[in-house]
């Protein structure tokens, strides 16, 4: 249910933001944080994004506004996967190669900087425009 994983998605963001807390109060006070929270945080940066996205992603393909569900076995249903597969892959290995550095500046995305970051922002601005078109595409469809 599309509801329950926005919900969840909402639950993970808030411990995100309360282990990210706990991260930066550490910080300000030696420098160095708390680097397992710091990478708690970003697992759970990774796992409330990637629900969002695929909220987003089945609303922008019309479910529970125009029909139940994507068809199973689909040329929608794979670029779907794809998509979504892309970019859970991407904000995985960006967070995976900031692992569990916690000197130099912070990165408020929770994101490497670099070339991992650096993909997980393109696929991001891939599935942005993806995402309009076929929002445009439903309501298009909604209308006629």
């Amino acid at each position: 249910d599309l509801t329950a994983l926005f919900f969840m998605s909402a639950f993970f963001l808030a411990l995100h933001c309360i282990a990210f807390t706990v991260h930066m109060v550490v910080y300000a006070k030696n420098g160095t944080g708390l680097a397992m929270i710091a990478f708690v945080a970003q697992f759970l940066d990774l796992l409330a994004n990637c629900m969002l996205f695929i909220v987003m992603l089945m609303m922008a393909h019309g479910v529970y506004i125009t029909r139940s569900e994507i068809p199973q076995d689909s040329d929608e249903m794979s670029r779907f996967l794809m998509l979504s597969g892309a970019f859970a892959l991407t904000h995985l290995v960006s967070g995976l190669q900031a692992g569990f550095s916690v000197e130099g500046t912070l990165w408020p995305l929770g994101v490497a900087s670099g070339y991992a970051g650096n993909t997980h922002v393109i696929v991001r601005a891939v599935a942005s425009v993806f995402l309009y078109t076929k929002a445009q595409q439903v309501a298009r469809f909604e209308k006629n």
